[in-house]
């Protein structure tokens, strides 16, 4: 019998790594094309008004969209592996019925058949 094996978690490991990229790079894409702009250069501005400096300002814009981004690496985090899990789970059921059915084979060659004379 010749059956390889699965590993348990390799899809839940590879969920969690691409959900966590997927979620983090999709928000720092979006709020790069919707709100460059104004992270860099109105919230500098909006700092200096206030009695500020620029770059606290710019700062404390870019913090928080990193802390939003890293919800969202969260959330993919957590779907990803979500998904995984379901690839793994099945993965595991058809290894099972795989190695179930080679021994329900190598069983039945094992019994030998009674000889009548006829």
């Amino acid at each position: 019998m010749n059956v390889s094996k699965v590993d348990s978690g390799s899809a839940t490991q590879k969920g969690k790594t691409i959900g966590t990229i997927a979620g983090l790079g999709g928000r720092l894409a979006y709020v790069a094309k919707k709100e460059g702009k104004d992270i860099f250069v109105n919230a500098g501005k909006e700092a200096v008004e206030k009695g500020l400096s620029s770059k606290l300002g710019v700062a404390v814009k870019a913090g928080a969209v990193g802390l939003v981004a890293a919800g969202f690496a969260l959330g993919g985090r957590l779907i990803g592996a979500a998904i995984g899990k379901l690839i793994d789970n099945h993965n595991a059921k058809k290894q099972r019925e795989i190695i179930l059915n080679e021994l329900m084979a190598e069983s039945l060659k094992d019994i030998e058949t009674p000889k009548t004379d006829e």
